[in-house]
């Protein structure tokens, strides 16, 4: 998956600023802070309010290109509003946004493994969701060792139970995953 549109999903789903280079329609590449309030996936558009880094304005942009963001890093501890009409409906109709976002192999997307999708003993990895899984979650861990020597590894897990709030999804119950590296799979882990 393109870092834009891994970058522009967690903008989404964790409320946070975009800083992105994009390139305007007379060919100059500026910089913005970009607050996403929308997305229209078939004009590959996004509605935002962008911060213009060079006089520190705040305009409101109701489409700019997605494709013309050349590049793009998530801006730490800032804050957007959730457009959790938005965040509801890529969950609901992931297909209607796999153009972007169907190759996500992330907490967010891995989260929508829910009961029904794991009714065996695993999950089917693809090629690319094990290969993001891998870089995402041993690479980042190089020099974050435990006190006993081992790598430090994040766990992942599948929602089982939540709650929609105004601060985003809270989880109530949820079961670790754990990653099978030899078959590829997901395995859901042991109820304690």
């Amino acid at each position: 998956m393109n870092t834009v549109f891994r970058d522009i999903f967690r903008a989404i789903h964790k409320g946070k600023w975009l800083s992105i280079e994009y390139r305007n329609k007379e060919e100059q590449i500026t910089k913005y802070w970009i607050g996403i309030r929308d997305l229209d996936i078939r004009g590959r558009s996004l509605t935002v309010d962008g911060l213009h880094l060079g006089k520190y304005t705040v305009e409101s942009f109701p489409k700019i290109k997605i494709d013309s963001i050349l590049s793009s890093r998530i801006v730490e501890g800032s804050y957007c509003p959730v457009n959790e009409a938005l965040v509801e409906d890529i969950y609901l109709n992931p297909r209607k946004y796999s153009s972007l976002f169907d190759n996500t192999a992330n907490l967010k997307i891995l989260s929508y493994l829910d009961r029904e999708r794991l009714m065996g003993e695993f999950y089917e990895l693809t090629q690319e969701q094990f290969q993001t899984i891998v870089k995402n979650f041993q690479y980042r861990v190089e020099g974050e060792e435990r006190q006993d020597g081992g790598l430090r590894i994040k766990q992942l897990a599948m929602n089982v139970l939540s709650v929609h709030t105004s601060n985003g999804l809270y989880v109530l119950a949820y079961r670790k995953l754990n990653l099978d590296v030899k078959r590829r799979v997901l395995k859901p882990g042991i109820v304690d």
